[in-house]
């Protein structure tokens, strides 16, 4: 199996520090999701816009995450719009090369 990439992005129409208080009480739950590995939390406030970079162990995790409870009540927040919802696969790194020749 090779992970998973799961990319979220998304509106919001509340202050900064209003999200802010909604993602620290979604904070140990998603930490807590099976099959997770980290999460990159994203936020352009300029543009009102926020997301999340997930890695998965496998694309059962991602499926299992995205019809999960966390991402229902993520959805149906209010203050939040304009979802997209992007899933990579997670490339073997190249062999072990360098631009201007091969590592020792």
């Amino acid at each position: 199996m090779s992970p998973k990439i799961l990319q979220i992005n998304f509106k919001f129409s509340v202050s900064r520090t209003e999200y802010e208080q909604v993602c620290a009480q979604g904070a140990q739950p998603i930490a807590d999701t099976p099959g997770l590995r980290w999460k990159v939390w994203l936020m352009n406030e300029a543009e009102r816009e926020a997301g999340g970079i997930y890695l998965f162990d496998d694309a059962a995790s991602v499926q299992a995450f995205l019809a999960g409870p966390i991402v229902a009540a993520v959805k149906s927040h209010p203050a939040l719009s304009q979802w997209e919802w992007i899933r990579c696969l997670c490339h073997p790194p190249p062999r072990r090369r360098r631009l201007f020749g091969d590592l020792p």
